[in-house]
């Protein structure tokens, strides 16, 4: 059906649509109500949708077609259906005339009247003009049971996105009728209308209805009874409890909107939660009627749930889905009535603990679905009694998330729970502990809930768990990966159980239920080994693609943290920068995030640069660390170094923490200059030109003559570096010429600059305090036209 109204989106023109209404026009005009009028009309119907909302149609066919919708004896049930879906479509427009509902209106076709009404709104006033009338209706006054079901889901939409629309005693006449329909529905099974038997007795067993092990219902009827045939009273019972829940919320409670809408789309929504209306009534005006008669159908469909069926009993797919959303309705049910008085709790949380304790429904184990429900009713009112919640947690965020993941529709449900009961969980310690398994729910549906995840991540992380979360963010490909490997064919996970003491234990730590580990595992490369072949799968590109995005998120969080945790988390900066999953394009997104991000860390708290030296010069020391894309990375800790190694960052910073830090700079700016005097293949290496680039060598100079300035006994060697890399530059280099004079030009300046100490430490010190993209010397008329510090 899709691709067919894409196909006629294609083909449409204004000329085309103009005839297909002339069209229309001269066959209702004829007074055709056969094929060929369904025809046009179902044409019509389809241009209307695809086309462009500035299509007109004539005013003469809206006439007919409303004429055709309303009167008695103009066609088929299915062309008057065709009818009121095009004027739905049209809608609002004053051109469709809904001004009485007297004859020659059919009373029998209102039920295909009132959505045109809906989609009307309140732009021409006949909303309300008509509401008092189909209020009592709905109420069952002077209706016929089609007009009252079509007059009861017509007030549920109005309450849903407007109910200031209708008054307080209205609302009252309206739960006066739902008690009246939960509590007094016949208890006895219809006859089949269609039957030409005339001398056919009926079977005593069809005249009852049953439950659902088969024995005979003697308590009020429920959407869970089973009959043959339902009467019309039965069916209204079915529509009271679907529209229940709604009703409620839309009432009584106050709605937070969760997405912005446009005016036109106002009148058109359904979603009791896209409107930002505060409840006109409050719990004192529901009577305790109609709170006594939807609570016992909620305790009853709840006692219904958990009968045992007889093992001869079949529940196919689709009885088994009515049954979990009913238990699910009448928890969610039971939960705003709780919230409405909160002394029904005692009375009810037996119940609901019984349905939790059971863990059956139809013999199946408790859905996941119920058990949010379950878990959404405890969190509201579990400390009225005083329940222990961790059981559930872990439960739930434990056993069932590790095995429903991949359920995108739970997944949803999850991640709404986790953040409208943030605190609650926060303070359960839910968060900490399960971050692994909401994880994998943003591992396999990545792009859908990135937003969600986001807004979790803070929630993830405290003393304990902040350097696990990183790890976990960056190896989030690689969870993509496992979790697509667990699922995957036998084939694989033979493979798997070839080498149970490699890949089972690895694939063990990236699928883990729980944290607490603190960091890492030291077979951290083995495990991106293991997974490489799962990093062309769609599903790990764009759980590579995000991951960057939840590293911002997670430094935005971090930079507010004590500078113990800074602490902690620079090393393992250094550690994993080197190790990331084999994604190039992942690589150079995660090092561009890292790299700014350590510049920040430094920023906040220069004071690293002494209590980190240790692991600083570690990885400045290593040289594979600046090749393979780690350059960026590699030139900001060579630049932190000559902007922070200094007494004014911290006092302990003393003449041997600069001379260890130059030290190996210096050994490694010897080690680029060994290179150049080696073989022209030398040069031609790919490790030397990793690290033989203009914008490192530039920072590398740059922090030697800084770090001269601050110990007067480095600048005869600072000069001496100088000159030799001068000199190499000059007749040796693997750079473009441009690139060669900009060194040369750089290291001639510094040591112009540092043969006049005072001047040096004038210039190439920043004051305190400085912004880290300041400039200490910045006069366009010196003679130093230095290259930016950064």
């Amino acid at each position: 059906m899709e691709a067919i109204l894409q196909q006629t989106a294609r083909g449409l023109t204004q000329s085309s649509f103009e005839e297909a209404c002339d069209t229309s026009q001269t066959v209702l005009g004829s007074g055709d109500r056969a094929r060929e009028c369904v025809n046009v009309m179902r044409t019509l119907v389809v241009y209307l949708s695809c086309g462009s909302s500035e299509n007109r149609i004539p005013r003469a066919l809206i006439e007919q077609v409303y004429a055709i919708l309303a009167e008695p004896q103009q066609g088929p049930p299915r062309l008057r259906l065709l009818c009121s879906l095009l004027l739905r479509e049209y809608a609002p427009c004053s051109s469709i005339n809904i001004d009485s509902f007297d004859p020659p209106v059919d009373r029998a076709q209102i039920q295909f009247i009132l959505p045109v009404l809906l989609a009307q709104g309140d732009q021409f006033a006949m909303l309300e003009q008509h509401l008092p009338l189909i209020v009592d209706w709905a109420v069952g006054v002077g209706s016929e049971s089609e007009v009252r079901q079509a007059a009861l889901s017509f007030v549920a939409k109005v309450a849903c996105y407007r109910n200031d629309f209708l008054e307080q005693d209205q609302v009252q006449e309206v739960n006066k009728s739902l008690a009246e329909v939960f509590r007094h529905t016949s208890n006895v099974a219809a006859q089949n209308t269609s039957s030409r038997q005339l001398f056919a007795s009926p079977s005593k067993s069809q005249n009852f209805l049953l439950e659902l092990d088969g024995s005979q219902s003697r308590d009020i009827f429920t959407i869970f009874n089973m009959a043959k045939f339902y009467s019309p009273d039965q069916v209204l019972n079915v529509q009271a409890f679907s529209m229940l829940l709604g009703w409620l919320r839309s009432n009584f409670f106050l709605a937070t909107p969760t997405q912005e809408v446009s005016e036109d789309e106002v009148m058109l929504s359904l979603d009791p939660t896209v409107f930002d209306e505060s409840p006109r009534l409050t719990a004192d005006d529901i009577s305790s009627e109609f709170k006594e008669a939807a609570t016992e159908y909620c305790l009853r469909l709840i006692d219904q749930s958990l009968l045992k069926l007889p093992d001869d009993k079949m529940v196919n797919g689709t009885d088994r889905m009515l049954l979990q959303a009913g238990a699910i309705e009448a928890v969610r049910v039971l939960d705003l009535l709780c919230e409405l008085d909160p002394q029904l709790v005692p009375r009810l949380f037996t119940s609901i603990k019984r349905l939790l304790r059971t863990g059956t429904v139809a013999q199946t184990e408790l859905p996941p679905h119920l058990q949010i429900a379950l878990l959404e009713f405890f969190v509201h009112h579990g400390e009225v009694v005083v329940f222990d919640l961790d059981p559930v947690f872990r439960t739930f965020f434990g056993t069932v998330l590790r095995t429903h993941h991949s359920n995108t529709c739970l997944a949803m449900q999850v991640l709404n729970f986790c953040l409208d009961h943030a605190s609650q969980l926060a303070r359960a310690s839910v968060f900490t502990t399960f971050f692994p398994n909401i994880f994998k729910i943003v591992a396999w549906s990545p792009r859908t809930f990135l937003r969600e995840i986001v807004q979790l991540l803070p929630s993830f992380l405290s003393e304990d768990t902040y350097i696990e979360v990183f790890h976990f963010i960056l190896d989030l490909p690689c969870l993509a990966a496992a979790l697509e490997r667990a699922d995957g064919p036998a084939v694989e996970q033979r493979s798997d159980r070839q080498r149970p003491d490699i890949s089972g234990a690895l694939l063990n730590y990236i699928l883990r239920d729980e944290g607490g580990l603190g960091g890492t595992i030291d077979k951290l490369e083995n495990l991106h080994t293991l997974l490489e072949p799962g990093s062309t799968s769609h599903r790990v590109q764009v759980a590579a693609e995000i991951t960057p995005i939840l590293l911002q998120a997670f430094f935005n969080t971090i930079m507010d943290a004590p500078a113990e945790c800074l602490l902690q988390l620079v090393p393992v900066m250094l550690e994993r920068v080197v190790k990331l999953y084999n994604i190039e394009s992942f690589r150079a997104a995660a090092r561009k995030v890292l790299a700014d991000q350590i510049l920040s860390i430094f920023e906040a708290s220069p004071r690293l640069i002494v209590d980190l030296r240790k692991d600083l010069l570690e990885f400045i020391g290593n040289r594979r660390n600046v090749g393979e894309g780690k350059e960026e990375f590699f030139v900001h800790v060579v630049w932190i170094i000559g902007e922070y190694a200094a007494a004014s960052s911290d006092p302990r910073c003393t003449t041997e923490i600069l001379e260890q830090y130059y030290n190996v700079l210096e050994l490694f700016a010897y080690e680029v200059n060994r290179m150049l005097q080696s073989a022209e293949a030398e040069i031609s290496n790919p490790a030397y030109q990793a690290v033989h680039t203009t914008r490192l060598m530039t920072i590398l100079m740059l922090a030697l003559a800084k770090l001269g300035t601050r110990c007067q006994d480095l600048i005869p060697r600072v000069l001496l570096t100088l000159t030799k890399i001068i000199k190499q530059h000059s007749t040796r280099s693997s750079l473009d010429i441009e690139g060669r004079h900009a060194i040369v030009e750089r290291a001639s300046q510094l040591v112009a600059t540092l043969q006049h100490p005072s001047i040096a430490a004038a210039v190439l010190v920043p004051p305190p305090h400085a912004s880290k993209t300041a400039v200490a010397h910045n006069d366009p008329t010196s003679s130093l036209s230095l290259l930016p510090w950064t």
